[in-house]
């Protein structure tokens, strides 16, 4: 019996592993139970969290601030606007450092704003506020030109300050000077030697001061006029010298035909420079409205 059971087991064995491998495997009803459930909650945790980041509260947590800033930094954009197409006058150093001073703070402003507004945009993250978000981006793109335009002329016209008050206190000096002219020709002609040597110094000063591609002509015409009038001061000298009465009258006659088609010129190149910009500040104000009815828009739809 020991024997047959030892010969007998190999074989069952056998059977049994050829049984275990023919039965079917089988799938448990709770395990498919458990799957459909599974893609279920994950479709429902996705559905929910979709909806609730596109919630009116959220549109509402990310425009309405959002709109804020942007009307505060409209307003710091429309002061530079307003000071770059400005008309006054600017008569001498002292409304120069005035307006330069103003500009400083228009551009702080604005980029204080410009910096707050960008954060806002780059987590405006709610589909619903696409359309809202691309307008903020256009405006901002082309408010920062004329940021950029107030800080250039900022950085050009800060280094004209020092050397024009310069220049108004010698021209204080040189006021009487033409008496001179004809009754004591040697001290015309020495004090119009000084003032031309210190004139040429505050030339160097303008030619040093950096002006940007969109301040370039105005510069350049500014240290025309004040070579001519160093010029002028040469020729006069050398008239009083020769005690040329028509040599006077030549070298004044070509300052002022000169001078007068530099002071043209200067005009135009300034009128080009505010064109640049007039119909960019048209183009701020659609978007503005823009802006202001895809919000209005929002508030009505998603009732904020």
């Amino acid at each position: 019996m020991a024997e047959e059971v030892e010969k007998k087991t190999p074989d069952l064995q056998k059977e049994e592993l050829l049984v275990k491998k023919e039965l079917p495997k089988k799938k448990s009803p709770l395990g498919a139970v458990f799957g459909v459930l599974a893609l279920a909650v994950v479709g429902l945790v996705a559905f929910f969290t979709v909806n609730l980041l596109n919630s009116p509260a959220r549109v509402k947590e990310q425009a309405m601030p959002a709109q804020q800033i942007f009307s505060d930094y409209h307003k710091a954009i429309t002061k530079i606007s307003d000071h770059i197409l400005d008309d006054s006058e600017v008569s001498g150093a002292e409304d120069l450092e005035r307006e330069v001073k103003k500009a400083e703070g228009f551009v702080k402003d604005a980029k204080g704003a410009k910096e707050q507004l960008e954060t806002m945009i780059s987590n405006m993250s709610v589909s619903q506020l696409k359309e809202y978000k691309a307008s903020l981006e256009k405006y901002n793109a082309l408010a920062s030109e004329f940021i950029q335009a107030e800080q250039e002329s900022v950085d050009l016209y800060s280094a004209y300050v020092s050397p024009l008050k310069k220049y108004e206190d010698l021209s204080v000096e040189l006021s009487g000077v033409s008496q001179y002219l004809y009754n004591n020709p040697s001290k015309y002609v020495e004090m119009l030697e000084e003032f031309k040597n210190e004139e040429s110094k505050i030339l160097d000063t303008f030619k040093s001061a950096k002006a940007s591609d969109l301040y370039k002509d105005m510069h350049e015409n500014y240290i025309k006029q004040t070579e001519n009038e160093i010029q002028f001061l040469d020729d006069m000298v050398k008239a009083a010298e020769n005690r040329d009465v028509d040599e006077i009258a030549a070298a004044q006659k070509t300052y002022g035909e000169q001078n007068q088609k530099l002071s043209d010129d200067g005009e135009r190149a300034e009128d080009a420079y505010k064109e640049k910009f007039e119909d960019k500040t048209d183009e701020l104000e659609d978007l503005e409205e823009e802006i202001s009815d895809l919000y209005s828009s929002l508030k009505a739809k998603f009732k904020f």
